[in-house]
């Protein structure tokens, strides 16, 4: 049995390289999607103009938080999670829209989007949105 996919949010961008001091974009054109899997909200990201999606990543409340970094030269949002006995995972894109004003909102919806799938049901995403 499939579970079905719910897409929730999608924004155009891209990878970013880091090697732990310098955080460099790359100029692959994208798109970084959030969608529920059953009560499990995905995170994933794939290239324009193909079919192929990078590997996806389930974020858990408790284990994930999602944030922009402000330090950044370019809009930076960065994706955390920590896993008991593991180095955190990070994952890191820049947004490739011109729309920053929206960046406070984009990120705390994916961060209301992690902590209340904890507690997800039928219709979660529909109650989220339509009903904040």
């Amino acid at each position: 049995m499939t579970t079905e996919r719910v897409m929730v949010v999608q924004k155009p961008a891209g990878p970013v390289r880091s090697d732990g001091k310098q955080n460099v974009p790359e100029r692959t054109k994208g798109m970084l999607s959030f969608w529920m899997e059953g009560s499990e909200l995905m995170m994933g990201w794939k290239a324009l103009y193909t079919e192929e999606e990078e590997a996806s990543v389930a974020l858990r409340s408790g284990e994930a938080s999602f944030q922009k970094l402000e330090s950044a030269p370019r809009r930076i949002m960065l994706a955390e999670i920590q896993r008991p006995s593991r180095d955190p995972e990070r994952h890191l894109f820049w947004m490739q829209d011109e729309e920053e004003d929206e960046d406070e909102d984009f990120v705390s919806l994916v961060n209301l989007l992690i902590s209340e799938s904890a507690c997800a049901g039928p219709g979660f995403c529909c109650r989220l949105l339509l009903y904040p």
